[in-house]
């Protein structure tokens, strides 16, 4: 995908906490330094604790999970960028998975429309960061799958999915 802004502005949104609030999600905590660990939480869904794995100025950052209460320890996120006819080429690539389940279709979905938040946080200095869930009965079979069958990650993202997009 290409965004219209500077490499070094695109590289500050994907690797700066205050900027990630703004087109991620809106609690993001930690450093993004070498070895470090980043939060990313997701108020009333789940919490994710990532390891910079590396870190290249400008250019890139792979992230990889330590610490989720998913089945997905040791996913890796990558961020690649590059200039490309007056714009900044953003690769990324989210590796893990072992078959394409509802998981995998979850993370698919979840990730085109980060990357259009992200542009659009670039470009316009408006992204769409996930703001905390609300709660309630619609929800709350989302929540109860999640923290409860793990292993059985179908039922719980196509509920979330879903509920999601009411």
């Amino acid at each position: 995908m290409h965004i219209n802004s500077p490499k070094n502005e695109v590289f500050k949104a994907i690797t700066e906490t205050d900027k990630l609030s703004k087109w991620y999600t809106t609690i993001v905590k930690g450093d993004f330094k070498l070895d470090e660990i980043i939060t990313f939480e997701f108020v009333n869904f789940a919490e994710f604790k990532f390891k910079v794995v590396s870190l290249t100025q400008d250019k890139s950052v792979h992230l990889e999970i330590v610490e989720s209460a998913f089945d997905n320890i040791g996913h890796k996120m990558k961020y690649e960028l590059d200039e490309n006819d007056g714009k900044t080429r953003v690769r990324y690539t989210y590796e893990g998975f072992g078959e394409m389940d509802d998981s995998y279709a979850n993370m698919n979905y979840s990730s085109a429309k980060y990357l259009e938040s992200l542009r659009q946080y670039c470009q316009t200095g408006k992204g769409e960061a996930l703001a905390p869930l609300h709660t309630g009965p619609k929800f709350e079979c989302c929540r109860e799958r999640l923290f409860s069958l793990n292993s059985r990650k179908s039922s719980t993202s196509s509920c979330l999915t879903s509920n999601l997009l009411r």
